[in-house]
């Protein structure tokens, strides 16, 4: 179940977004990465399936 949730948004993500941090450092993106999406993944459907 966790990779049919995480697999689309890294998808999004890396099309969307990832392009504009391809100069920064590994760890830096590594940070970028798990601050923003790693959220939404947490609370996002859990917000969304309880309406």
């Amino acid at each position: 179940m966790t990779i049919i949730a995480v697999y689309p948004c890294a998808l999004v993500y890396d099309g969307l977004f990832a392009e504009y941090f391809r100069t920064w450092p590994p760890a830096a993106r590594t940070m970028v990465f798990s601050l923003v999406p790693a959220p939404l993944l947490t609370y996002a459907p859990g917000t969304l399936s309880s309406r």
